[in-house]
C-alpha cells in the first residue's frame, strides 16, 4: 500500500512501490520510478525521468534532478544547455533537508548516488557527479559537474571537490577543505588546496610561530647590516694604509 498525501502532485506514468509514504506538498514528474518503503518528507520535488530506489529517505526540500548549471559562454553572453539525462538514487540513500541533487546533461548520462551513502543538509550534487556506496557528506559541502567519489568517502562540513576529479575510496576530505585533483584510495586531506592532513598541521604549527620567526628574521637582517659596515670600515682602512 502506499501513501500519498494532500496537496501531492503526481505526473503521468510514475511509478511507485509498495510501502512507500509520499507527505503533502510533494511535486514528482513524469516517467519517475520510486521504489519501495520510500519515505519523502513535506516540500520535496523530484524532477521528470528520475529513478529513486528501495527505502530511501528525502527530508523537507529536497530538490532532484533539476537542471545540471550548464551554459556556453559566447560573444560575452551565457547560452542555457539543456540538462536531458537523469538521476539515480540507490538503495537505503538518505538525503537531507534542502539538499539539491542536479540531472546529467546528455540523455544517456546520469547523476548517481549509489546504495547507503548518506547526506546532510544544504548539500550541492552538480550534474553527472557519481557518489559512491556508503559514502558520508557533511552539511554544506559541494561537488562540481562529473566529479565521481568512490565508495565510503567522507566529505566533512563546508567541504568540496573540483569538477572531473577522481576521489579514492576510503578516503576524508575534512572540513572547510577542496579537493582539487584526484585523490588515491585512503587519502586524508585537508586545506585549500586540499593536502596531506598530517603535512597541513606540521604547515599550520609554522603559521602560528611565523610572528616570532618573523622577529628573529629582521634581527638577523639588522646583525648582517651592522657586519657589513664593520667589514666595509676594515676594507677602507686597509686602503688607507
Amino acid at each position: 500500500m502506499v501513501s500519498i498525501q494532500a496537496y501531492t502532485y503526481i505526473g503521468d506514468n510514475v511509478q511507485i512501490g509498495d510501502g512507500t509514504i509520499i507527505s503533502p506538498f510533494v511535486y514528482i514528474g513524469d516517467d519517475t520510478k520510486i521504489g519501495n518503503e520510500t519515505l519523502i518528507y513535506p516540500n520535496v520535488t523530484i524532477r521528470e525521468d528520475v529513478e529513486i530506489g528501495n527505502r530511501v529517505i528525502l527530508h523537507c526540500g529536497v530538490v532532484i534532478g533539476s537542471d545540471g548549471f550548464g551554459f556556453a559562454s559566447v560573444s560575452d553572453r551565457h547560452h542555457k544547455i539543456p540538462q536531458i539525462g537523469t538521476v539515480i538514487i540507490e538503495d537505503d540513500v538518505e538525503i537531507g533537508a534542502n539538499t539539491t541533487v542536479d540531472r546529467a546533461t546528455m540523455t544517456n548520462g546520469a547523476t548517481i548516488i549509489k546504495r547507503g551513502t548518506k547526506l546532510d543538509n544544504l548539500i550541492q550534487i552538480a550534474h553527472n557527479v557519481v557518489i559512491g556506496e556508503d559514502c558520508c557528506i557533511a552539511a554544506q559541502t559541494g561537488i562540481a559537474g562529473s566529479a565521481e567519489l568512490k565508495d565510503r568517502v567522507t566529505m566533512a562540513g563546508h567541504s568540496g571537490a573540483v569538477g572531473h576529479i577522481t576521489i579514492g575510496a576510503d578516503s576524508t576530505v575534512f572540513a572547510k577543505s577542496a579537493a582539487t585533483k584526484d585523490l588515491p584510495a585512503g587519502s586524508y586531506v585537508s586545506g585549500f588546496p586540499a593536502e596531506n592532513h598530517a603535512q597541513q598541521l606540521r604547515i599550520q604549527a609554522s603559521l602560528r610561530r611565523m610572528p616570532e620567526m618573523l622577529q628573529a628574521f629582521t634581527r638577523l637582517q639588522e646583525r648582517v647590516t651592522q657586519l657589513e659596515a664593520q667589514l666595509n670600515t676594515t676594507d677602507d682602512k686597509s686602503d688607507d694604509s
